[in-house]
């Protein structure tokens, strides 16, 4: 995606123009870009979009201008970022050519007095970005003209700079006309009026740069009566005097840059190529290694360009089948290497102090030929070599650095662009990705393919360039390592060290060596603290069916030793490990999925969850098996406000707990508690909690404290007194004082004692986020924002939900969602903010009216009142009409006696309305 600013706005999708007609939205995002990656609130919007003219209501305005605008971008809509309070541009999504420019001009000016050449050839490619006056069709906009400001004095700066590097480089003479024309643009730009006499008086006219310093003088005496700056005087001085010092630069041969040109721009591998560059600079040796068409010549051909534009000096070398490795060095360096004489001396003779960058891209590198270079850098002091080979050997002098298969996105990237230079008219996204996909992040598979695509089919060539590579992984592997090569490609994503060393082989040693291995052959990525597997194997036939039931047996494994951490499996390992055992081993699947229930409801997924359970749980598994589907099936049913369907899992439950021991029963107490709190019937759910407390407590059973918070927080609600007795015990029997905290801090929060209650839930939180209460600690931010509110301090209320908004992934939990955001609708408001009050009032609304609950419902009615407190009457009778219906359910703050207030209203009417 490329937005360009410099000159009448433009928008590219792959490259096609995209018309925004509605003037608000080219504005927004041009407003957008032009300050990103800084995000942009709600307010600051309004203002450039409407000044003082606002419209009625402003948040909604720009919430469908942004809807507009996202629905414009199509699949780069994500490049449109919702930030709390307001948008921002995501800059990894988007080219911008006015940050693009600034870059430029950035790198040139430091390499003017170093590579002028580079700096000039920078600055030109810097200099034709622009295609008219930036932002011309709101040049009038306040915010856009200290922009348009800033960008035309950088642009002024850089032919400056430019006309710089021209003369350092000799042409004094073609410069002249275009520093006349410069002046007469900014007659009182003095740095341009030395410049041009400069380049009068290297061109052989001193009379006529003694001129143009009258003229400036002139200029300057008649426009602000001042004299001319000391650096203009001197250089007249020096004119006079014909200083040694404004002779014409002679060319050098310290430079020495003898690259091939290549073909098109490097795609991607950033973090490849800087890494790469880090290693020449700390090491005199480096081999890159990888697959056949992996990209490791294109990427040593960058890293040699990038050291050349730095001023250093570079020769590449790929020698002829069959030609002797020092003598093609010595053509590359137009060194006549004598029959008799060593090439070594021949080379080192003519190098000598030189620091110097041999690039040698030949297929495989090997052991003598690696001989041959370490003696040519003991011979040269100032000599560092970078080649690139198809295989590591055992060698003590070369750093070896791994190129494995390109990222989903770069290949994407590549793809699209093959395609067009192949010749397809207009490639589509859809190609780019399936492309790309099938050649399983191979570069060399990505070329092959677009170019057999441009006459009719791809997919032979590809599979040819992936058979070669896995085939040459295959030779250069131990069985053991391609044993352990097809288990690791079974994984979804990322691989945990420790995991990679338990499947890699039998004993620790060897599992090192292996993954050494795999990684020395580029098929698998090394990270702090994990391995990728990339490239073609992914797609292969040779994974086989008992490489993934090891991968499902590990994933089982790690739940029968971790029950409680279930947080750090992967969730696509596990659909993966599903998949499979789902079609032969339906218990397994069905048991792993029960398993899952916890980790799929808390990261905002039970809709999931739900697909499976209702796939697996059918198939006549065993009663134990399915009461604990079905367990899990409930919690995540509720989640997703299913609760017919929870109610229809319950029975299935109860069918089998029918049969089995303890705690089956006590399983099915705990989820009809759930469907009564969710229906609002709290007295029905305190007491099957309590049930269930008393059960698992005679049992030992690790549930009872998730029984004893629920009957807390329960017991707080409805004004039971028990609730201190049961966070005592939650606190010194069960050692958990995060579930007792949130008992204790809502028994503070219903008797008023918000400092209590403050103080309460910070030292916990303080004491450290324990994985496995997590949900925990979000309750406790949230509630701790709400005192603070009662304690008429908002601006601590904001800065606790965006901290629960930090540590909240995108939970399928609209009673949480709804909660917070009503805090933040209330900080608003005290704070004077109405239009962010109301950016977030809509944001509840949405939800309650997507989801249909009572509690989203409730919080949505109370944020309302925050916002307009006329309406308290008819929002307190809706509550009153939905406590009649679902039972009693106390609120943070009340709205006096909602029975006296008239006749209730509905309140999905109200929501719509408003």
């Amino acid at each position: 995606m490329e937005l360009r600013l410099l000159g009448a706005l433009e928008l590219l999708l792959d490259g096609v123009p995209v018309e925004l007609r509605s003037r608000a939205q080219r504005k927004l995002l041009a407003f957008l870009a032009s300050s990103a990656p800084t995000p942009m609130s709600n307010d600051r919007i309004a203002d450039a979009l409407w000044g003082e003219e606002l419209p009625t209501n402003p948040i909604s305005a720009i919430h469908f201008h942004v809807s507009k605008l996202r629905t414009a971008l199509g699949t780069y809509k994500d490049a449109l970022r919702t930030v709390p309070h307001g948008y921002a541009v995501d800059l990894s999504a988007i080219t911008i050519d006015a940050h693009e420019f600034e870059g430029l001009v950035a790198q040139a000016r430091t390499q003017a007095g170093i590579d002028p050449q580079g700096a000039a050839k920078l600055l030109r490619e810097a200099v034709t970005l622009w295609r008219g006056p930036m932002l011309v069709e709101f040049e009038y906009d306040s915010w856009a003209r200290p922009e348009i400001h800033r960008y035309e004095e950088m642009l002024l700066e850089a032919r400056e700079l430019l006309i710089e590097a021209r003369l350092a480089l000799g042409e004094h003479r073609s410069a002249i006309g275009d520093l006349r024309s410069m002046i007469t643009e900014n007659p009182f730009r003095e740095k341009l009026r030395y410049l041009l006499m400069l380049a009068l008086y290297r061109s052989g006219n001193q009379t006529d740069a003694l001129s143009a310093y009258r003229d400036a003088a002139d200029a300057l005496g008649e426009g602000f009566g001042l004299d001319p700056y000391p650096e203009l005087r001197q250089l007249e001085l020096q004119i006079l005097g014909q200083a040694d010092e404004l002779a014409i630069p002679t060319a050098s041969d310290v430079h020495i840059s003898r690259l091939p040109a290549p073909i098109s721009k490097l795609v991607g591998r950033k973090a490849e190529l800087a890494g790469l560059l880090a290693s020449i600079k700390e090491f005199r040796f480096v081999v890159i290694t990888g697959l056949p068409g992996v990209g490791k010549s294109r990427l040593v051909l960058e890293a040699a360009r990038s050291v050349s534009e730095d001023g250093g000096s570079v020769i590449w070398v790929a020698p002829d089948s069959g030609s002797p490795l020092l003598e093609s060095v010595a053509r590359a360096l137009s060194v006549r290497v004598p029959d008799a004489q060593d090439p070594v001396d021949a080379i080192t003779r003519v190098v000598g102090e030189r620091q110097l960058l041999i690039a040698i891209d030949m297929p495989t590198l090997e052991p003598r030929e690696a001989e041959q270079v370490e003696q040519l850098l003991r011979a040269a002091a100032g000599l560092r070599v970078v080649a690139t080979s198809r295989s590591q050997f055992d060698a003590a002098a070369p750093a070896f650095t791994a190129l494995g298969p390109m990222t989903e996105s770069d290949s994407i990237e590549l793809a699209l662009g093959q395609l067009r230079m192949a010749g397809l008219a207009a490639p589509t996204l859809d190609a780019a990705e399936e492309l790309a996909r099938c050649a399983g992040g191979v570069p060399g598979a990505i070329v092959a393919g677009a170019i057999s695509a441009s006459h009719g089919g791809c997919d032979s060539a590809i599979a040819d360039a992936l058979e070669t590579a896995v085939r040459w992984a295959e030779d250069n592997l131990d069985p053991e390592a391609i044993e352990a090569w097809h288990v690791l490609s079974v994984f979804a994503g990322s691989i945990p060290v420790e995991t990679a060393l338990e499947l890699a082989a039998p004993t620790p040693r060897d599992a090192q060596d292996t993954l050494r291995q795999l990684t020395h052959v580029g098929v698998l990525m090394p990270g702090p603290s994990s391995y990728d597997v990339r490239g073609p194997l992914k797609r292969s036939s040779t994974i086989e069916d008992h490489h993934r039931d090891r991968h499902a047996a590990w994933i089982e494994g790690e739940l029968e030793r971790h029950p409680s951490d279930v947080a750090k499996l992967s969730i696509e390992d596990v659909e993966v490990a599903l998949t499979y055992l789902a079609a032969g081993f339906p218990d397994r699947a069905a048991a792993l999925a029960a398993a899952m229930g916890p980790r799929w409801w808390s990261t905002g997924r039970p809709q999931l969850a739900l697909s499976w359970y209702r796939s697996l749980i059918h198939i006549g598994l065993p009663c134990a098996t399915v009461e604990a589907a079905t367990s899990a099936a409930v919690a995540c049913a509720i989640g997703a406000g299913n609760l017919a369907e929870a109610e229809q899992f319950v029975e299935m439950q109860a069918s089998a707990a029918d049969s089995l021991p303890e705690p089956a029963h006590t399983h099915l107490v705990m989820s009809r508690a759930g469907i009564a709190w969710e229906k609002g019937d709290l007295g029905r759910a305190f007491e099957l909690y309590a049930e269930a407390a008393q059960r698992f407590a005679a049992l030992g059973h690790p549930d009872l404290a998730t029984a004893l918070s629920s009957q807390g927080i329960l017991a707080v609600w409805s004004g039971r007194a028990s609730s201190r007795d049961i966070a005592g015990r939650l606190r010194s029997e069960l050692r958990r004082p995060d579930l007792a905290a949130v008992i204790d801090v809502d028994q503070q929060l219903v008797e008023g004692a918000y400092g209590d209650a403050i103080d309460i839930a910070q030292e916990v939180r303080s004491a450290g986020e324990n994985p496995a209460a997590i949900q925990t600690m979000r309750r406790l931010l949230r509630r701790e924002a709400l005192c603070e509110l009662c304690q008429q301090s908002p601006e601590k209320a904001l800065r606790l939900i965006e901290q629960w908004q930090q540590i909240t992934p995108n939970l399928a939990d609209p009673a949480a969602e709804t909660e917070a955001r009503a805090i933040e609708v209330r900080a608003h408001t005290m704070l004077g903010n109405r239009r962010s009050a109301e950016g977030c009032y809509a944001s509840i609304a949405a939800l309650a009216r997507r989801v249909h609950q009572l509690v989203p419902l409730r919080e949505a009615l109370l944020a309302r009142v925050a916002i307009d407190p006329d309406l308290v009457a008819d929002i307190a009778s809706a509550i009153a009409a939905l406590e009649t219906r679902t039972g009693s359910i106390r609120v943070p703050w009340g709205l006096g006696d909602a029975d006296e207030l008239g006749t209730p209203h509905d309140p999905y009417s109200l929501l719509l309305a408003t």
